[in-house]
């Protein structure tokens, strides 16, 4: 008997505790106060987050147009310096491209950054989409690092006449990945 008066008694005393049937009624009828509706101060936290969000991307978007604007800059600085020193036009090409993605990707990196993603989990990312396409393109990798090896080193020009691998002929070009020749 005593656990079921140890039991019943929190619930007894709860709908005690409850208002009357006629304060329910009054509650029910009463008519909506707009401004203290749950639904509108729902609003008010996604307007400062919208117009924190709103400041973010106009930074963004000022950070691209500034970046862009440095980023060429720099590469024709940098395309007068190799001009002076005499270097081709096949390692000036390699370079600049070489130069222009790393910025891209670093202004890439600093905008997505300015939106609010936290760089521990863009660097995860960037570390697998690097590991897939490296596992992906390996023999384009292997073609590229003998590219620029042949372009660094310059073994031969276009114009001189080549053997390589039972296959003889006179270089038309010279890329980083296709090396055109003539053979006869």
């Amino acid at each position: 008997m005593q656990l079921q008066t140890i039991l019943l008694k929190p619930l007894f005393s709860f709908f005690l505790q409850t208002a009357p049937p006629t304060k329910v009624v009054a509650d029910i009828t009463k008519p909506i106060d707009i401004n203290q509706h749950k639904i509108f101060t729902l609003f008010d936290g996604w307007k400062e987050g919208l117009i924190n969000f709103g400041i973010r991307v106009l930074l963004a978007i000022v950070f691209f147009f500034v970046a862009r604007w440095l980023i060429n800059a720099f590469v024709r600085l940098l395309k007068g310096i190799m001009n002076r020193r005499n270097l081709t036009g096949v390692a000036v090409s390699l370079i600049n491209s070489i130069v222009i993605a790393l910025l891209y990707i670093a202004v890439g990196i600093g905008i997505v950054s300015i939106l609010g993603v936290k760089s521990v989990s863009l660097a995860a990312v960037l570390a697998s989409m690097g590991l897939a396409v490296g596992m992906a393109l390996s023999g384009q990798l292997q073609n590229l690092a003998g590219g620029v090896i042949i372009v660094i080193t310059k073994p031969f020009g276009i114009g001189d006449f080549i053997q390589a691998q039972n296959v003889e002929g006179t270089v038309k070009s010279v890329n980083l990945f296709p090396h055109c020749h003539h053979h006869y």
